[in-house]
């Protein structure tokens, strides 16, 4: 029983071995609705619930008549494919039956299994004549406000259409433009059976139909209007026009603002040369329409366009860089960035900018000159400065020697330059390598932007601060956080700033894409090291001063390196030796301090305190500062007399020690700094006690005769002791003492006193002081100087005219006048002076006392009318005694006749004065005398003039002896006809003597001269030279002889032809000589002296040259006013004109000459201006 269960349980277990399979997944279907209903079509949707294991295939079957559609047994069905998840789908029924009623159900296939869903049923539309399908727009469209659109469509319908817009449910109100081929009634345009070409517009919020079309497939071209509102609910309907009932709609699509011009910026202009420049823009904002074209317009006038010259920079957003290029140098540009969509063209802002004149450079003082390059607004060298002065000037040390540099010290007053390695091929590729000292030529450091700091820059430019070093960078590209830190910073900065690839290591500098953009052109000069003096980096590196200092021993700069792109900010000594690049824009340079004195006080005989404040530095740190102080103006710290009272800005107080009493002393504070010393106002005390000489001025001479004169003085101040004697003292030289036995003694005490001069010599020019004695000693006044009056000694007769012929010497020779008139005199007196108007004389009878004299002088002033034979002075009658007669008159030159005994003897000068003129003539007599030539003398206007001897054998020894009257104006001839003068006669005197030279020229003088002033000037060598004023001028009457300059120095003396030629033509150069080597020539020409030593070495127009104290060397402008002011007053030839040499020649020594008006010509009518040229040769 046990085998038979066993067995039975093997049999089961293989039986369920056979039997048992894998359980198949159920697909579940699920058919949905139908929609969109038409009467040959309709969509259906279902939904796949499980797809069991796979589907294989899936859809929806429909049947008219099989209520139980399947997809073996349906009408048709729609076959969607395999599918291998749950979801949605749905299907499109087409080529159904109108009016027809249609069931159907989903359906999905598997493997080995097959289901359907449950069976809906639906009605198609009752069948019409045509049907419209809407292809564009639909859910998926975004369309563009004021852009062109195509509505498309498929119709099988003959026949025009509406297309209307609608916007959430709601038909929108159109207007139309243009209603050739449209008509409107109500809120639908219809048209006539042709293609429409016009589109509709909205219309406040609303919008309307847009157009109808006649085409059974159509597309229509739209032009949305620009005003549309955004929004994603708006439809488009297309309906026939016939038959309402043919229709569709789209699914809803959206409308987005319309599109506008682009939004830009301009760059502002950089790298600006003579006809280029780099601008550019960065268009922000397309405007919702595509970019096709961007650039940079410009023109020399605002607003400029793209239509003249413009770039065309590619297209889109973004920036952009520009070349403008065609320019012209020196003028001003205007600038507009500009970019084009399908909307229109927009500009940026407009920036202006000059292009660079003409070879524009910069010079310094040495005359190099120096490329400029402007970036952004600040325009810098693009060379590397290497001017060895100051713009004033002032050399700047040159240091070579390694060891003089490494002694240089790290501050502001260690001014010094080089050239690296210390070669001159370096200097002009390079420049110069300067310590900051010398960069900045003393000034204070500066981190304003500009710096304002001159430096050693050239006039109208400055040495750059840090600030403006950022300023550059940051233009460049650097941001501000990156401009301010310290070591490498930035990106490709440096690479921009260099230039001269070849100059430079090979390296990542050279190799960036922006090398050399910018034109500043940053070169590897190297540098010099502080502290040792070494060359260093030559061909890496280029370093750079900036006038912003880090502490007292340092200072900030900038260097670039070959293997750098960015730039290096940091400090280095201030002795380094580094290159120089200035900026445009004038900086001030460090200039003296600015303080004042503090008056004295605390005052004893041998102390003072006084002090100063100083209150500006002037740019530079004051180093010392205190007073110094002197027994002259102006004292300075060149005298041992100050004090040193510390360094800086402030007031600060002196003590003044070591003075002596009574002593007047001037002080002024003074402060130094890197330019110099400066000094404040002056002051003066004096110290207590001590005596000092008087203080007293001179009183003019007056009252003057021929022996006397009266003078004085008036003492201010006794110099605080009794003054014990005072009066005058005189003598012929200038500066007398009381060592001279010529002096008064008027009292004691100070104020006016007079002073009787006496004991003195006719004619003589007396040189007077006043004096004052006291304790200390003996003080004199001003000089005066005065002529005494000609002398009367053997004075005959003197006819002054004063309406009348008497004489007033007081031996009452009074003569007789016959028809005479009195009219003005030499000296502008009326009625002092005779006219014999050639009918007139004065008869003085049988004047006993002019017979026989052995000697005699007359002396008158005499103005002829014309050149006819006159007789001035005579004792001439021939009826009377034909062999004793005497005259002096003109026929036409000045001449005198003395007949004695028959003895004849007849003299006189080849000229006379100009017609018209007054003129001071003197006529000696002589018998004593054994030449001719010497019995007659004839003087001009104090000026002894040559004369003509008829027959030298002839001599005369007294004046005649006759009967015959004396008479001014007229003698008796042999036929008894008397020979009147037609002249005008003044102010006669009569010696029985020879008066003097020097007489003579008291009287011409005395009696006025021609009417100019004169004086007198003293060389160095005690020659003294008359002087004349011409205007507002004085100038010397005689050529200058002085073999010394004022303060002593001696002229060298060059006789030698040779050596003489050999002198250069220089300031430098300086020799006298005489003409001819001839010192006969010396006291009459004067000297002859090259320019050098004319004007001692200086040429500036009002230099003292070799003239005497107080006098000086005249420009060529004040020749033009001299000449001028003959020109224009009369001293022309004839009275008027430019021929003016006549007035300034002397009245003797030149060449005679025939031609009336030349200087030759008439000699004695020359020299009406005082000046008195002789020809004394080159």
């Amino acid at each position: 029983m046990k085998i038979k269960l066993n067995f039975a349980l093997i049999i089961l277990i293989a039986l369920l071995f056979v039997t048992c399979e894998k359980f198949e997944k159920i697909i579940v279907v699920k058919t949905g609705t139908s929609s969109a209903l038409t009467a040959t079509s309709a969509t259906i949707s279902g939904e796949i619930v499980d797809y069991g294991d796979g589907i294989t295939q899936y859809g929806h079957c429909w049947s008219k008549t099989n209520q139980k559609p399947s997809p073996e047994n349906c009408d048709d069905k729609t076959t969607l494919g395999s599918k291998s998840d749950n979801g949605e789908f749905s299907s499109q029924a087409d080529n159904l039956e109108a009016a027809t009623t249609y069931y159907v159900a989903a359906y999905a296939t598997g493997a080995g299994n097959s289901t359907t869903g449950k069976v809906i049923n639906f009605t198609t539309s009752p069948a019409t004549t045509g049907s419209i399908t809407l292809i564009k727009p639909d859910n998926t469209t975004d369309w563009q406000a004021g852009t062109i659109q195509n509505i498309t469509w498929t119709d099988n319908i003959d026949e025009n259409v509406n297309i209307e817009l609608f916007k959430g449910g709601f038909k929108m109100a159109v207007s139309v433009s243009n209603k050739t081929n449209l008509k409107q009634k109500e809120d639908i345009i219809r048209s006539k059976p042709e293609k429409p070409t016009l589109t509709g517009k909205l219309k406040g919020t609303k919008s309307t139909a847009i157009v109808t079309d006649t085409e059974s497939d159509g597309t229509h071209s739209w032009t949305l209007p620009t005003d549309l509102a955004t929004g994603t609910d708006y439809t488009i309907k297309i309906t026939s026009v016939n038959d309402a009932g043919i229709t569709t709609e789209s699914a809803q699509f959206t409308i987005t603002a319309a599109p506008g011009v682009p939004t830009l910026t301009t760059t502002a202009a950089s790298s600006i040369t003579e006809t280029t420049a780099t601008s550019g823009g960065n268009v922000s904002d397309n405007g919702g329409a595509a970019v096709t074209v961007r650039g940079v317009c410009w023109a020399t006038s605002q607003n400029p366009v793209a239509t003249g010259d413009h770039t065309e920079d590619g297209t889109g957003t973004g920036t952009f860089t520009s070349s403008i290029t065609g320019l012209t140098a020196g003028i001003t540009y205007y600038v507009r960035a500009y970019a084009t969509n399908s909307v229109g063209t927009d500009y940026g802002s407009e920036i202006s900018f000059t292009t660079s004149a003409a070879g524009e450079t910069v010079s310094d003082y040495d005359g190099n000159e120096y490329q400029t390059v402007v970036i952004g607004t600040q325009t810098w060298m693009a060379e590397n400065l290497k001017v060895t002065h100051f713009a004033d000037g002032t050399a700047i040390n040159l240091v070579t020697v390694n060891t003089a540099w490494a002694n240089l010290a790290d501050n502001n007053a260690d001014k010094a330059y080089c050239y690296y390695d210390n070669s001159d091929a370096n200097r002009d590729t390079y420049g110069a390598l300067y310590t900051w000292a010398a960069a900045m030529n003393g000034s204070n450091s500066s981190t304003a932007n500009p710096s304002d700091v001159q430096g050693v820059c050239p006039t109208g430019w400055h040495l750059p601060s840090d600030a403006e070093w950022k300023e550059l960078e940051m233009y460049l590209g650097m941001s501000q956080a990156q401009a301010d830190a310290i070591n490498w910073r930035g990106t490709n900065e440096g690479s921009k700033l260099a230039g001269n690839a070849s100059l430079w290591n090979n390296g990542s500098l050279e190799s960036n894409a922006d090398f050399g953009i910018s034109g500043f052109i940053a070169l590897p000069g190297g540098m010099r090291e502080s502290g040792n003096g070494l060359f260093d980096y030559f061909g890496e590196n280029p370093y750079f001063w900036s006038t912003t200092e880090n502490d007292g021993a340092s200072a900030w700069l900038r260097y670039l390196n070959y293997d750098h792109t960015d730039v290096y900010r940091d400090k280095y000594n201030k002795s380094s030796g580094s290159s120089v690049r200035c900026v445009k824009g004038s900086g001030s340079t460090a200039s003296l301090p600015t303080l004042t004195t503090t008056a004295a006080s605390a005052i004893t005989e041998t102390t003072a305190t006084s002090g100063g404040n100083i209150t500006d530095d002037g740019g530079a740190t004051v180093t010392a500062r205190g007073v110094c102080w002197g027994t002259s103006t102006n004292p300075t710290t060149a005298l041992g007399t100050k004090t040193n009272d510390g360094t800086g800005t402030g007031a600060f107080a002196s003590s003044i020690t070591g003075l002596i009493a009574s002593t007047t002393y001037y002080v002024r504070a003074y402060a130094t700094n890197s330019v110099e010393t400066a000094y404040g106002n002056e002051v003066s005390f004096t110290t207590d006690a001590a005596p000092v000489i008087p203080t007293l001025t001179t009183t003019a001479a007056s009252a003057i005769t021929e022996t006397t004169a009266t003078s004085g003085g008036n003492i201010t101040d006794d110099g605080g002791a009794t003054v014990t004697a005072r009066g005058v003292c005189w003598g012929t030289s200038t500066n007398p003492t009381t060592a001279l036995s010529t002096k008064t003694s008027d009292g004691t005490g100070t104020g006016a006193f007079a002073s009787s001069i006496t004991g003195l010599t006719a004619s003589t020019t007396y040189y007077v002081r006043a004096y004052a004695t006291n304790s200390v000693e003996t003080a004199y006044g001003n000089e005066e100087s005065f002529m005494t009056s000609a002398s009367t000694n053997g004075l005959i007769a003197y006819y002054p005219f004063n309406g009348n012929a008497n004489d007033e010497s007081g031996n009452n020779y009074h003569g007789t006048m016959n028809s005479i008139t009195f009219s003005t005199g030499f000296d502008g007196q009326a009625n002092s002076a005779v006219d014999f108007n050639g009918v007139g004389n004065i008869d003085f009878g049988d004047l006993a006392a002019v017979e026989g004299l052995s000697k005699a002088s007359f002396a008158f002033w005499y103005k002829t009318p014309n050149n006819d034979s006159e007789h001035i002075i005579s004792k001439y009658n021939s009826n009377i005694d034909g062999v004793n007669l005497f005259k002096i008159g003109v026929d036409p030159g000045l001449y005198a006749q003395s007949y004695v005994g028959g003895l004849a003897l007849a003299t006189g000068p080849t000229s006379f004065p100009s017609i018209s003129s007054w003129s001071f003539i003197v006529v000696t007599f002589d018998g004593t005398e054994t030449n001719a030539t010497d019995i007659f003398k004839y003087y001009l206007n104090g000026e002894i003039l040559q004369n003509i001897i008829a027959d030298p054998s002839h001599i005369v020894t007294t004046l005649p002896n006759n009967t015959a009257s004396f008479k001014f104006g007229s003698s008796i001839q042999s036929d008894g006809t008397e020979n009147f003068s037609d002249g005008t006669l003044d102010n006669v005197r009569i010696y029985d003597r020879v008066i003097t030279e020097s007489e003579i020229q008291s009287l011409f003088a005395e009696n006025g001269g021609l009417g100019y002033e004169t004086g007198t000037v003293t060389d160095y060598d005690d020659n003294m030279y008359t002087t004349v004023k011409i205007g507002n001028q004085w100038w010397m009457q005689q050529n200058l002889k002085t073999t010394h300059y004022a303060y002593g120095t001696a002229i060298p003396l060059v006789t030698d032809n040779t050596a003489w030629a050999n002198l250069g033509d220089n300031n430098t150069d300086k020799a006298y000589c005489y003409y001819d080597n001839s010192t006969a020539n010396r006291d009459t020409y004067g000297a002859l002296y090259t320019y050098a030593a004319a004007t001692n070495g200086d040429s500036d127009g009002t230099t003292q040259g070799v003239c005497p104290t107080g006098w000086h060397l005249p420009s060529d402008a004040e020749w033009t006013e001299l000449t001028d002011y003959l020109t224009n007053n009369g001293y022309g030839y004839g009275g008027s004109g430019n021929d003016i040499a006549k007035s300034l020649a002397a009245t003797s020594g030149w060449g005679a000459d025939d031609t009336a008006g030349n200087i030759g010509n008439d000699q004695s009518s020359n020299n009406s201006s005082g000046f008195s040229a002789l020809p004394g040769g080159y």
